[in-house]
């Protein structure tokens, strides 16, 4: 990673925008971050640091630290925005802090989330978006550039106060940077693969062993001697060292079961034949049981038959007699059938006479609606004439009343203009106080307060000029007054110094209060001069309506009341009127449309009496011809003549049916009697005279029989499952055995490979240390051969860093911790007894050796810079010596190397620098070529 271009804003010491090209050097020369106490050198790295991970480049600050003090506008932002160059690719962070920050409208602050976006710069000039949000990118950053925040601090960005710690620190943490830098945490997954496959081939050892227990506990040898044998072997729980004993027992015990197994078969066939003979016994006196059941039945059946068979006869008797009377009821029905043409003609005379009284009652009630009709027809011409002439004089009071409206409207919009008048006249009066209010507040605020603070800041600038001029003075720059080259005294700047831009920004709001005030009586005399011609506008219109001038707004309101008054009323009286008018036309219209219709309905009524008395003289005649018709039958109507025609009929047909029933059922009867007496005479020949069997001792019998039977036969499946199940048990415990000892086998060549990858395998004696550790303090020595390098060239060939053999505990987490050796006393010691300087040298020497082993062993991870913050104070004259000719060498192999120092002897060395200036206002970065 090679930083490129990096802009601040609003960040840390530096309120304004800063922006620092680290292109504007060549290519490997060392430049130097110089400038007092406190003005924001070590900003520069942290902004570096934040932007590429959200963090400070040392652990006493935090980011929420980073928004500058020295901002006057609260609602500036605060950013940083780096560009730098890895693996050949060109890349854009823009990350800002959480901060608050002033509301771009309304008042109060809002918190500025913290944020950040990674961008990917093309050849052709375009940009593209790799990804967005404050931790998204630090992870992405740390993929790409294979480091950490705490590896970056610790090899490529020394902190002021941190460039001991890769140095001094244990043997966990340098093995949690080099597991990252050189990717052997590979060693520690094929670790925990095989600490997985050891755990599970380990339960499934327990598994099969407790599998092949629980096998053998399901089953038992039934001889006592073996059984008791075989329980002490399982009660020892030593399970694959006993379970061949008790396959071999099991064995043994089914071989003598399965030769007693044939005396229980011939038991068993023994007990089948004698219970196959008691069933063949039950069924014959069971079907002997059922025939005689049966014969008592068919008697009870022939005694039921001869009794139906005497009621039948009876039957048949009475319905031969009822048979006799059959012709008489057929010449009666003959009679009516020949009578029915007299009846039907009686029936329509009946009907038309019906009809005929219907059309009477109809035409009476249609004559008595047309003389009511009449009657009302005359009373309301009377009421209507009556009306009529009481509505006459409408017209003339309506043309008054409307003459009477106009003169209130044109009224009523004279008082509504004088009252738009007087509001407008209020309005201007209260717009008028109000620009008062105003003018008067801005006159104060300019006499008493702008005006006394600037005369005041304008006689402390002048007091305050010679300072001023002081502190622009630069050594070996002509003196603007004087003209000399030396200023060996010149004035000091206090606390009552006002700068120039102080007394510019005085002098403007100033100015702009005074034009405040201006402007405010501008406005005032303006809406004076509209207060005065709208006064003027409203005398006018009172006088031109003959009004007294000393008309209120409340008296005008009142006129205004009573005139809407009156012309509610009138419009009220207009509109009665009118409906009044209207109601006489139509009532004139009605009139004359009911003298119209009077000699109509006197026509109708009258020709309506004519046609009643013709009906009722036809009518006479049709009841005269139906009481004849009437007087020569025998029955009054049709209806009755039909009722009885259907009597007689029903009569024959039912003396007929019942005559035909009867007979059918006497031969019916005779042939079941007949059938009856034949089954009985076959069951009573079957029989024989036997007595009943006895079905229930018989069926005790064959109970126990078959309980005999059913023990046996469950005794022989028992016999049967269980040595099939101490076979298959036996198989299973057997073929589990083999699984086991296969599976024993692939455990201890797991246990035995976990142990080695872990450290723990103390059998073959040695180091106990992991195989990820091991790896790691492979790449360390190499690591340390770069560093003994550059710590030989640093010390003058006195140091060597070392590392540790023999730790004291013996533990796996050993192996990177380091000792230095003093060639000058020929002994190791511990790095933590270096002096300051010499710490220095040996954290310096460690971070440049990590550098190039990195870069040498991974070709993803590039390390093209390094950034060191202060320690060169430390050093006496031939060890800074030293350092600057290894640094120098190092950005001679296309590496940049960044210094912070106060020291002067490196302010000589390097042309390349970055001078951070102090001002009130916050810090500014001038960069010298």
């Amino acid at each position: 990673m090679k930083p490129l271009h990096l802009e601040l804003y609003g960040f840390g010491a530096f309120a304004e925008p800063c922006k620092i090209s680290f292109t504007d050097w060549q290519d490997g020369e060392v430049f130097l971050i110089t400038g007092e106490t406190g003005a924001g050198k070590t900003t520069i790295f942290d902004a570096i640091c934040f932007a590429l991970y959200g963090t400070a480049s040392g652990s006493e600050r935090e980011s929420r630290q980073f928004r500058s003090q020295y901002l006057t506008d609260s609602t500036a932002e605060t950013k940083v925005r780096l560009e730098f160059l890895d693996n050949g690719k060109r890349y854009l962070v823009e990350r800002n802090p959480a901060y608050e920050r002033q509301k771009q409208r309304g008042i109060g602050t809002v918190e500025q989330k913290a944020n950040a976006t990674l961008y990917e710069l093309l050849p052709n000039g375009e940009k593209t978006c790799i990804c967005s949000g404050f931790k998204t990118v630090t992870c992405e950053i740390t993929e790409r550039i294979g480091m950490e925040s705490t590896q970056f601090q610790q090899i490529v960005m020394i902190a002021q106060g941190e460039f001991r710690r890769f140095l001094l620190s244990n043997s966990i943490e340098k093995g949690q940077i080099l597991s990252k830098l050189f990717h052997t945490e590979s060693c520690g997954r094929i670790r925990d693969r095989l600490k997985q496959r050891y755990d599970a081939k380990t339960q499934e050892i327990s598994m099969q062993t407790i599998s092949i227990a629980a096998k053998l506990k399901t089953v038992a040898p039934h001889e006592a001697t073996r059984k008791q044998q075989y329980q002490e072997l399982l009660a020892e729980e030593k399970t694959v060292a006993t379970s061949p004993i008790c396959c071999q027992l099991l064995e043994e015990d089914c071989r003598e079961r399965l030769e007693q197994l044939p005396l229980l078969e011939k038991e068993q066939e023994r007990f089948q034949q004698s219970v196959d003979q008691l069933v063949q016994q039950m069924e014959q006196g069971r079907r002997h049981n059922q025939n005689c059941f049966r014969l008592e039945q068919q008697q009870k059946e022939l005694q039921q038959l001869q009794q139906r068979q005497t009621v039948a006869a009876e039957l048949l008797e009475r319905a031969e007699i009822n048979a006799v009377q059959i012709p008489e009821w057929q010449d009666a029905a003959a009679q009516l059938e020949r009578s029915v043409p007299e009846y039907q003609h009686l029936a329509d005379l009946q009907k038309e006479l019906l009809t005929l009284r219907k059309q009477s009652q109809q035409l009476q009630q249609e004559q008595a609606q047309k003389k009511a009709t009449l009657e009302q027809t005359q009373q309301a011409c009377a009421m209507l004439q009556k009306e009529v002439e009481e509505h006459a004089a409408c017209a003339a009071e309506l043309e008054s009343t409307k003459t009477k409206m106009v003169q209130k409207q044109q009224a009523l919009q004279v008082l509504q203009q004088l009252q738009q008048q007087f509001a407008a006249v209020r309005q201007a009066e209260a717009d008028c106080a109000g620009l008062e209010q105003q003018a008067q507040q801005a006159h104060q605020q300019y006499y008493q307060v702008e005006k006394p603070k600037y005369d005041a800041m304008e006689q402390q600038f002048f007091q305050s000029m010679a300072g001023n001029l002081a502190a622009q003075l630069q050594a070996g720059a002509a003196c603007p007054v004087c003209g000399s080259l030396e200023h060996p005294h010149p004035a000091e700047q206090t606390q009552q110094t006002v700068s120039e831009q102080q007394f510019q920004r005085a002098r403007k709001q100033q100015e702009a209060a005074l034009q405040a005030m201006q402007n405010q009586k501008s406005q005032l005399e303006k809406q004076q001069a509209v207060c005065a011609q709208l006064q003027t506008q409203k005398q006018q219109l009172l006088q031109q309506n003959r009004l007294n001038e000393q008309t209120t707004a409340e008296t005008l309101e009142a006129m205004l009341k009573k005139i809407r008054s009156g012309i509610s009323a009138l419009t009220k009286q207009q509109k009665q009127l009118q409906e009044q008018l209207q109601q006489r036309t139509e009532q004139q219209a009605a009139l004359k449309r009911k003298q119209e219709a009077l000699p109509i309905l006197q026509n109708a009524v009258t020709a309506q009496e004519q046609a009643v008395q013709a009906l009722l003289q036809k009518i006479t005649g049709k009841r005269t011809e139906c009481d004849y018709v009437q007087n020569s039958l025998q029955y009054g109507t049709l209806q009755e003549a039909q009722q009885q025609l259907l009597c007689f009929r029903q009569k024959i047909e039912q003396a007929q049916l019942q005559q035909k029933r009867a007979q059918a059922q006497v031969q019916e009867l005779e042939k079941q009697l007949a059938a009856c007496q034949d089954a009985c005479s076959r069951l009573e020949a079957e029989i024989a005279g036997k007595p009943l069997y006895d079905t229930a001792g018989a069926e005790q019998t064959l109970l126990e029989c078959r309980r005999q039977l059913s023990q046996k036969q469950r005794e022989i499946a028992m016999q049967k499952a269980d040595l099939q199940q101490v076979q298959e048990t036996v198989a299973a415990v057997r073929l589990s055995l083999k699984t086991l000892e296969q599976a024993s086998q692939t455990w201890m060549t797991y246990k035995e490979l976990y142990s080695m990858m872990n450290g723990t395998n103390t059998e073959h004696g040695g180091e106990r240390i992991s195989l990820e550790r091991y790896v790691q303090a492979y790449y360390f020595t190499r690591i340390l051969e770069h560093a003994n390098q550059k710590l030989d060239q640093l010390s003058n060939g006195r140091y060597q860093l070392i590392r540790r053999k023999e730790e004291d505990r013996k533990n796996i987490s050993s192996g990177l911790n380091l000792n230095v050796l003093d060639q000058y006393t020929g002994t190791e010691r511990d790095v933590k007894t270096l002096s300051g300087g010499e710490t220095f040298l040996a954290s310096l020497s460690l971070a440049l050796g990590l550098s190039e082993a990195v870069q040498q062993q991974s070709g993803c991870v590039q390390i093209n810079a390094m950034f060191i913050d202060e320690g060169f104070g430390s050093l006496d004259e031939m060890a800074l010596e030293n350092a600057i000719q290894l640094l120098q060498q190092l950005s001679g192999h296309d590496c940049m190397v960044g210094i912070i120092s106060h020291v002067s002897a490196l302010a000589e060395r390097f042309d390349a620098q970055i001078r951070v200036e102090k001002t009130p206002c916050g810090s500014r970065a001038v960069c010298k070529k």
